[in-house]
């Protein structure tokens, strides 16, 4: 959705007394609504994280993967630990056999469980249709061919491996007694699989009694400290399996320590903490009272705003905390009441926040403005929009494109909502500064475009205002809004401005790395000449065709508006507000969409009337200025076929379009009659000499009848 219509949408909102109770980022577009948290990045930033920017969708490696890393580690280990036997390496042989033939037995089931992990429901389709290929436990796997590898095995290898195949068959008790027999072994004969047996007893009494698998964890990370070999970080890993068993205990608040222990990763585990904690009768008083839970249990609401009886739950239980004085997160609290309609919660916990807390003076802002107090509350955006550094490390979720892993800086989003405000307070070159600061393409666009007057936008661009950031340098680079690398305001002004136009001045404003100016200049001097009535005809009708042919070929990149014109046209319209009538007005010069072809189109056919008929460039304007509009509005070149057929009878192109009764393929310029130039018959030798010798007869004749009459009188005389 174009920013424009967030904007319009939000002038809908605002002429409401009362915004919804729940301002969920559904509703994003104005300035009184709060953004969802990213509940990822807020956690991994609570947890220690110095640069949370997004969480790590990969899900995590597979079981395959990390069996095969476990595989990996198992035969290096193995190598180091007979390296020094005789018959080192017939074992390392046997024995890498042996744990590919385990690999290639229990893979079908470390599929299965990848599949029942990330798509459940083709899991279950599998299994209804496929029971054997898809079973809940691998079969037991065949030792009898490998007796002999084994009794050449060291014996924690021995029992370590005879434990893991139990494991993977579901034999629980086995793998319990086989990993135990590699503990109660004399340190000096255990260095290598001590670890992995803790941890796997604690993987397999998770099984049997949970309640005893949370003590072989603990065990793992002693086993490490004490230096016994850790080649996959089991001790790590360990932290969060103990949190898994005291989540399942109902110990909620043992594993968000648990898991925050763990590291910054632990979000989609704490995810499946909080809603467990919420989803109880009652929310536990000591989970309220932590101070790492409850900002835990809050960023995770801040992100699910549409978990509106969760939340309403969590603010009812917060209702029993009283604190006094500053509260560390409770601007976050105040963020949650707010996003919640509890307007009076979140005035308390605003009393409890830190004064320099940026969201406690985001959420502060916002209320002020909810009470129509306008100019406090825009000067606390101001002021808040330029405190925030531009690494801000806080990332809320983007209002524009409402997905759940797209963030955005917190500081633009204030600024976003800075420019919405000034917006509907019609300081509309704020408004632009506001949102040529995130950088909101789109709404920066709009605002340039349909709401500034042209002489507001030059101004703006020759002295633009230095309120939000005194400092900044980069206020015309192209500006990335997600969509690409739009053209920067110098030539979105210089389009505004040729569409005007007002091509002297636009020419100033393209980008001098770009063939606009170029073009431009063309297109200024083929206008001067084209409307100078005393040059020739000839020389004119070029100028219009090419206008007509810059038009149609850069027409979209000289002149063309960024945002498509939503003006129908013909339509009247009574604009109910000084911003409605901007944005009516800005569309004035360019009606309808793809308006530069009807130029073009109306400039070929101006050349084709300086022309005379039967001429190869009126026929091609008229068959460019048809072909620009014949797919778009056959309506609007009909009069271009017609012409180009009754004015080039003598010429092959319109002997093709009479024969189609529409536009050829191609234009093609051939003559086929050329007549003679018309003269007067006084100009031609032959009608001249004719015209003497018919006189000189003539006079001939004429003196032969006088003097015929002449004789025959004398001889009428001389007989009388």
């Amino acid at each position: 959705m174009k920013r424009s219509l967030l904007i319009l949408a939000a002038f809908a909102l605002l002429s409401q007394e009362e915004a919804g109770a729940c301002m969920d980022n559904s509703a994003r577009g104005d300035y009184l609504s709060i953004p969802k948290a990213m509940f990822d990045i807020e956690c991994r930033a609570i947890l220690g994280d110095d640069e949370p920017w997004e969480f790590d969708w990969t899900g995590g490696s597979s079981s395959a993967e990390r069996h095969d890393r476990t595989v990996e580690a198992d035969l290096e280990e193995i190598a180091l630990a007979v390296q020094d036997l005789p018959n080192a390496d017939l074992i390392i042989r046997d024995y890498i056999s042996m744990r590919t033939a385990l690999k290639q037995h229990i893979a079908p089931w470390l599929a299965a469980v990848d599949i029942e992990r990330r798509y459940p429901w083709v899991m279950e389709r599998e299994k209804a249709s496929n029971e054997a290929r898809y079973p809940n436990r691998p079969e037991p796997f065949d030792m009898a061919p490998y007796e002999k590898t084994l009794a050449r095995l060291p014996t924690e290898f021995r029992h370590y491996f005879l434990g893991a195949v139990a494991y993977h068959a579901g034999t629980w008790d086995r793998a319990i007694e086989e990993f135990l027999a590699v503990l109660q072994l004399p340190e000096g004969e255990r260095q290598f699989r001590s670890t992995w047996a803790a941890f796997m007893l604690g993987r397999t009494y998770i099984h049997v009694d949970p309640t005893k698998a949370a003590e072989y964890f603990e065990l793992t990370r002693s086993l490490a400290e004490s230096g016994f070999r850790d080649s996959l970080d089991l001790s790590s890993a360990s932290i969060g399996w103990q949190a898994h068993c005291e989540l399942q205990a109902g110990e909620y608040l043992k594993a968000i320590h648990r898991y925050a222990e763990s590291g910054p990763t632990a979000s989609d585990s704490l995810r499946v903490v909080c809603r467990r904690i919420l989803s109880a009768d009652s929310v536990d008083p000591a989970i309220v009272n932590d101070a790492l839970a409850r900002k835990i249990v809050t960023v995770w609401l801040t992100a699910l705003p549409r978990e509106q009886k969760l939340a309403q739950k969590w603010l009812a239980a917060l209702d029993q905390y009283r604190p006094d004085g500053v509260v560390d997160h409770a601007d976050r609290l105040a963020w949650l009441s707010y996003q919640q309609g509890a307007m009076d919660v979140a005035e308390r916990w605003l009393d409890h926040c830190n004064p320099q807390a940026p969201y406690g003076r985001w959420v502060r802002a916002k209320l002020l403005l909810r009470a129509g107090d306008f100019e406090e509350g825009t000067a606390l955006l101001k002021a808040l929009a330029n405190d925030l550094p531009e690494d801000h490390k806080w990332r809320v979720q983007s209002p524009v494109h409402d997905y759940w892993w797209t963030a955005t800086y917190a500081r633009d989003e204030v600024r976003m909502d800075l420019g919405s405000l000034l917006t509907r307070r019609e300081d509309y070159s704020g408004a632009l500064e506001a949102y040529c600061s995130v950088p909101d393409y789109e709404a920066a666009t709009y605002v340039a475009e349909r709401l500034l007057t042209l002489d507001e936008l030059v101004n703006y661009v020759e002295s633009p205002p230095e309120s939000l950031s005194p400092n900044r340098t980069d206020r015309f680079k192209p500006m990335d809004g997600g969509y690409g690398h739009p053209p920067h305001l110098k030539n979105l002004l210089a389009r505004r401005l040729a569409r005007e136009g007002r091509w002297d001045e636009a020419i100033h404003y393209f980008s001098e790395d770009t063939n606009l100016r170029r073009l431009a200049t063309d297109v200024t001097k083929h206008l001067q000449i084209a409307h100078d009535a005393v040059i020739p005809a000839e020389e004119r009708a070029r100028s219009f065709f090419e206008l007509g042919r810059i038009f149609r070929e850069d027409g979209p990149q000289l002149f063309s508006p960024e945002l498509v014109p939503d003006r129908p046209q013909g339509t009247t319209y009574i604009p109910e507000s000084d911003s409605e009538q901007r944005n009516w007005d800005s569309q004035a010069c360019y009606p309808r969409m793809n308006y530069y072809r009807y130029l073009a189109a109306d400039y070929m056919w101006r050349a084709a009337e300086l022309l005379p008929d039967n001429d190869v460039l009126t026929a091609q304007a008229l068959y460019l200025g048809g072909t620009y509009l014949k797919a778009r509005d056959p309506a609007a070149a009909q009069r271009f076929y017609k012409a180009l057929v009754r004015r080039n009878p003598n010429l092959l192109i319109a002997q093709q379009a009479d024969d189609l009764r529409w536009f050829p393929r191609e234009f093609t310029d051939i003559v086929l009659y050329q007549p003679l130039p018309e003269t007067h018959w006084y100009e031609r030798k032959r009608n001249v000499a004719t015209l003497v010798l018919a006189c000189a007869c003539a006079a001939a004749c004429v003196w032969y009848l006088g003097r015929l009459l002449h004789s025959r009188q004398l001889v009428r005389h001389a007989d009388s």
